[in-house]
């Protein structure tokens, strides 16, 4: 008996109809063979793209997890610093004492005339000793009214037909009360809310709801309003900063283009991280000594390295693919090398930009809780704001007490005051000014 043949397979449904013969078979093999090449293509293409996306995402992990590290040198160094200087006076309860510059209320607990008398004899104790301790304390925010009062002069004497009222009459003060023209806010309440708002991170809504515990109504709007005008008021100052900071040279922007290159980059790492190595032990920038000696120990010690990165730059950049991240980074080095090394020439300069970028994060923490700004206007406003703000906390000065004297001090000067006359507003040059000022006098 023959043995039986299988049926071939069922057509599926919807699906074209199977070859009958081998002829037949030769065009599905063909369409079959064209879609399978078109396939492997398009899977070769994700797979690129899926490589590429994780070396992007490598890159970010490495430069996140290595904030930490870096975290961790700096409060070594801080360590190290710590130890070679003196310690400072601890209070008795274990608390470091508080600033002498704080005016201090003294609160005394003194014994009554009867309490001073010994319960046995009855003749006066004697007192043997005082006990003291201080304490950190504050007082709600003491509104107060400033009136100001401009008084005039006229000369009797002269004619008034004969002699211009100008010259007969003279009115002490400014032709307008600032910092600003007819407004509600004076000089210290204005830097109060540029303060609270550009430092403190306060919502201008928040900033209003302060004044207004005080009995004075002020709507959520106003103090946006006084902000406007006050960074109208510092745009000349902040504008004079801007074109120092342009005469200023450049920094290594360089390091962290190599952070992202992943094994590729790594001698470059290893040689900037010398250069770091160095950076580490010179003396702070504080004396004309100190930066004869950073210039001296950089000239001995960091120039070889640059020398040495340069050689290899060019040697990697021949084989390096210009869209890769090793060739992103190799070609901004190379374009930006003379601005690279150039903090090698003054003691002044500094290796990296980190202040200005530590600044920045003012501004994400502003964000977190007003949001936003509003407009494109008030962007460049606070821009002028936070330029100010931010040069004070970086020099340790308070940024009230200095708004609070130069909002005054700028209105005084006019709409076109000279660069020589904003120079004396400059923070730095303010805090120096202070120093001085409050600096303990010595006999001759």
């Amino acid at each position: 008996m023959d043995a039986a043949v299988p049926p071939p397979p069922p057509t599926p449904e919807g699906g074209p109809p199977r070859p009958g013969d081998v002829a037949s078979c030769h065009p599905v093999i063909r369409d079959l063979w064209a879609e399978n090449r078109h396939l492997r293509s398009r899977v070769a293409e994700l797979e690129a793209q899926l490589a590429d996306v994780q070396k992007k995402l490598d890159a970010l992990l490495r430069r996140s997890s290595a904030a930490r590290p870096e975290r961790a040198k700096q409060a070594r160094r801080a360590k190290r610093e710590a130890a070679d200087t003196p310690a400072t006076r601890r209070h008795e309860h274990g608390r470091s004492p508080l600033p002498e510059h704080l005016p201090r209320r003294e609160v005394v607990h003194d014994l009554t005339d009867a309490e001073k008398r010994c319960p046995c004899c009855g003749r006066p104790r004697v007192c043997i000793g005082t006990k003291s301790a201080e304490q950190l304390d504050c007082d709600p925010i003491p509104f107060f009214v400033r009136k100001t009062t401009r008084t005039t002069y006229a000369c009797r004497a002269c004619d008034p037909n004969d002699v211009p009222a100008g010259q007969r009459i003279r009115t002490a003060g400014p032709a307008t009360v600032g910092p600003i023209a007819k407004g509600l806010c004076g000089p210290g309440l204005l830097a109060l809310v540029a303060t609270g708002k550009f430092a403190d991170h306060l919502p201008l809504s928040r900033l209003a709801g302060i004044v207004t515990r005080s009995g004075v109504a002020v709507s959520e709007s106003t103090p946006g309003d006084w902000v406007r005008q006050a960074a109208d008021l510092l745009e000349p100052l902040r504008d004079l900063m801007h074109r120092r900071v342009l005469w200023s040279r450049a920094i290594w922007h360089a390091r962290r283009k190599f952070l992202d290159t992943g094994a590729s980059g790594k001698p470059a790492l290893e040689l900037i991280g010398w250069l770091y190595r160095t950076e580490r032990e010179l003396p702070p920038p504080d004396t004309p000594e100190h930066l004869d000696r950073r210039k001296a120990i950089r000239l001995t010690r960091s120039i070889p390295i640059p020398d040495e990165l340069k050689t290899w730059l060019g040697g990697e950049s021949k084989s390096a693919l210009p869209e890769s991240p090793s060739g992103v980074a190799l070609a901004y080095v190379r374009s930006h090398w003379a601005a690279c090394v150039r903090y090698t020439d003054e003691g002044y300069l500094s290796i990296n930009n980190n202040p200005s970028e530590r600044a920045l994060r003012a501004i994400a923490l502003g964000r977190n809780n007003w949001k936003f700004v509003g407009s494109s206007s008030s962007g460049a406003g606070a821009a002028i704001h936070y330029a100010l703000v931010g040069t004070c906390r970086h020099l340790g000065i308070d940024p009230f007490a200095y708004l609070r004297e130069v909002f005054p001090a700028l209105h005084a000067l006019g709409e076109k005051p000279s660069d020589q006359q904003l120079a004396e507003l400059l923070p730095d040059v303010w805090a120096h000014r202070r120093r001085v000022l409050n600096a303990p006098t010595t006999a001759a």
